[in-house]
């Protein structure tokens, strides 16, 4: 109890704007927060998923807790903690895909909507900065924007998590009426289409970032499909 109530605690620190000067506490406060998480709580060799599916109701209250944590400080003061510790934002970053892996429609719309911010950001960062050449004796050497290469590990998971997570669009369904026409009927469920939405235009951003690592991503998915390799009915759909 104590735990779960210190994490909402410092969540709510966490998504408060203040002034510069308060920036080296909450640059502190993340990196202990993340730090701990990995020390004593969850490292990245454990399976999230297996210890939602085996915990009680403390246990998955402590998982969307942090991902609630992590979320709103990243989206918050993601600018600050990339100039003042990068690889704590990452390793933050990776948390949350790791989480992600869990099947709750809670935590799906929470990292869903982070995402959606993120990749949003990252592109807009990424088409502002200008693409340089670095001359070699050999050839030109592309030189990425900064934050592309902080985060350029991550971008393929987020891609394969949209992916295989991808919330369901509209459904058609063809149907006889009472007059014995064939017609369209539409079934809606307006909290999936929403998600739908926002991971449609999150997938569509890490598209314009990378069109061919998206398009590679997606056919060996289907590969595996029609291999066997992977079968899922809901990750086909």
């Amino acid at each position: 109890e104590y735990r779960l109530a210190a994490i909402k605690c410092v969540t709510e620190i966490a998504v408060l704007s203040f002034d510069q000067c308060h920036n080296p506490k909450f640059v502190k406060m993340y990196s202990t927060m993340i730090h701990k998480l990995s020390e004593c709580y969850l490292s990245f060799d454990t399976d999230f998923a297996e210890i939602w599916d085996l915990g009680d109701d403390s246990v998955k209250e402590f998982f969307i807790a942090i991902c609630l944590f992590l979320t709103g400080a990243l989206s918050s003061h993601l600018f600050v903690l990339e100039g003042s510790c990068p690889d704590d934002t990452v390793m933050g970053v990776h948390y949350i895909i790791k989480i992600a892996q869990i099947d709750d429609i809670e935590i799906l719309k929470i990292w869903s909507e982070f995402f959606q911010f993120f990749c949003i950001e990252l592109y807009h960062s990424v088409v502002q900065s200008p693409v340089l050449l670095e001359a070699s004796p050999s050839a030109p050497t592309r030189v990425h924007p900064a934050r592309w290469v902080l985060y350029f590990k991550c971008i393929p998971l987020i891609r394969n998590l949209l992916i295989d997570k991808m919330a369901r669009p509209e459904e058609v369904v063809i149907v006889e009426n009472e007059d014995g026409e064939i017609v369209k009927e539409t079934m809606k469920d307006s909290e999936m289409l929403c998600l739908y939405h926002v991971m449609r235009e999150t997938l569509i951003y890490l598209t314009h970032l990378d069109c061919g690592s998206t398009e590679q991503a997606i056919l060996e998915k289907i590969n595996d499909q029609v291999r066997g390799v992977e079968w899922d009915l809901s990750k086909l759909n």
